[in-house]
């Protein structure tokens, strides 16, 4: 199934960054690395096991150090896959940007700068953007969502 999607994000990739992590997924990176958790965790599964059915034959199956830190490898691996999830998510939807600020401050102007193209409507007259205008560009090989909004008033 992982490799499926991958093949889908493969056609959908914007970036260099978006099918490179295509293609290795496609390579089964993501099953590897899950593969290896789990085993890992069966491991510890396992021990716990042998503790609980023999603890009380004076035979230790594993020192409790070596339990803690097959504990903190654990937590360490999911807080990398944890991690490389979110990179992932930025390379395929890009990074979020909202342009926010005071009425008439420039926000509108900034996004048709960035975009390079007259999207948003300019005006001297505060208020002209009511409605969230959003559109992409890449740079440096990275995909930006640009999100321009109403002024901010104090309300």
């Amino acid at each position: 199934l992982a490799q499926a999607e991958a093949v889908a994000d493969l056609i959908q990739a914007e970036t260099s960054q978006g099918r490179q992590a295509a293609l290795n997924q496609m390579r089964g990176g993501f099953s590897r690395e899950i593969k290896n958790l789990r085993e890992q965790l069966i491991h510890f599964a396992s021990l716990i096991e042998l503790e609980l059915d023999f603890g009380e034959e004076d035979v230790e199956f594993a020192k409790r150090d070596d339990l803690r830190e097959l504990i903190t490898n654990i937590r360490e691996y999911l807080t990398r896959l944890i991690h490389s999830f979110d990179q992932g998510q930025v390379i395929k939807e890009g990074v979020a940007t909202v342009i926010a600020g005071k009425p008439n401050a420039g926000k509108s102007t900034l996004l048709n700068a960035l975009l390079n193209d007259e999207r948003a409507i300019v005006s001297d007259i505060p208020g002209t953007t009511r409605d969230v205008i959003e559109d992409e560009i890449h740079l440096g090989g990275v995909l930006f969502r640009f999100i321009d909004t109403a002024g901010l008033r104090d309300t």
